[in-house]
């Protein structure tokens, strides 16, 4: 707030609201009507389009979906990820980081307080939740066998993607499609990448005790 000081009362008032002329208002019309509408639309998307991630694609991320057992959320992002290839020492990395263990059970009806998954890729770890589709191996119509379909480690696909052969689309996700940068810009996801992880964090505190 621009505040001046009045010397013969000894507080500070409000400056005078700036005066506009009719010559500064007429340019300043002028100028705001020049605007291109799509230079204007462009630049709205852009800001709403969040930066690229900077991540590697094959590294391996351990999952803490937060199953709100006994009611609130344990932490504002209710999907952390956690950028290991052991899901020992994620799990070692979450209590140094947040100060409780994932897998206490506050409600024991609701169950564990974190759904804990296997390493996995971020893109494939983050399928279900960014409403991606996912594949099951085509049966053969008359025996109901299993096809032979091409080896195969990705469960989750991106929309239009490519299905290799003896697979078939099963659903087409259960929420509205995210990119995977859509979904890590939301405030109820984080990535603890392993450059941001310290030495300590990666130490059992319970076995020093």
């Amino acid at each position: 707030m621009n505040e001046v000081y009045d010397e013969e009362f000894g507080h500070e008032e409000e400056p005078p609201e700036e005066e506009w002329d009719e010559k500064t208002m007429i340019s300043t019309i002028k100028a705001a009507s020049r605007l291109n509408v799509g230079d204007v639309l462009e630049a709205g998307k852009n800001l709403l389009t969040p930066p690229p991630l900077d991540i590697d694609e094959d590294s391996l991320w351990v999952h803490f979906w937060d199953m709100h057992s006994g009611g609130p959320a344990k932490e504002p992002a209710t999907n952390i990820y956690i950028e290991c290839d052991d899901q020992e020492e994620a799990v070692i990395i979450f209590i140094n980081r947040f100060g409780h263990d994932p897998n206490n059970v506050t409600c024991n009806c609701c169950g564990e307080d974190y759904v804990i998954n296997a390493p996995a890729t971020l893109r494939q770890e983050s399928g279900y939740h960014r409403g991606c589709p996912h594949i099951v191996e085509v049966r053969n119509p008359k025996t109901g066998l299993f096809t032979d379909g091409v080896p195969n480690d990705k469960y989750y696909y991106e929309p239009g993607e490519d299905v290799p052969e003896g697979w078939k689309i099963e659903a087409s996700g259960w929420s509205d499609y995210q990119t995977l940068e859509e979904y890590c810009a939301s405030e109820f996801v984080m990535l603890i990448h392993a450059k941001d992880i310290r030495p300590g964090q990666r130490i059992d505190m319970s076995t020093l005790r």
